[in-house]
């Protein structure tokens, strides 16, 4: 396969993921996330609120 391949499945991958997660963060799914949506699905999710937890140290 040529690289220009690999990039256009890269591309698809990328694309799939940003849906999923898009679909996970839009809890009442009307193709926006509020930033109490947002907040929600974060606080929600372990692996999110450990990442986030990380800038605490930071800030």
């Amino acid at each position: 396969m040529g690289r220009r391949a690999h990039q256009v499945e890269d591309d698809r991958k990328a694309r799939e993921q940003i849906d999923r997660v898009f679909r996970k963060l839009d809890l009442n799914q009307d193709g926006v996330i509020t930033i109490e949506e947002f907040m929600e699905s974060c606080l929600k999710d372990d692996a999110i609120t450990r990442s986030l937890q990380m800038f605490d140290a930071v800030l």
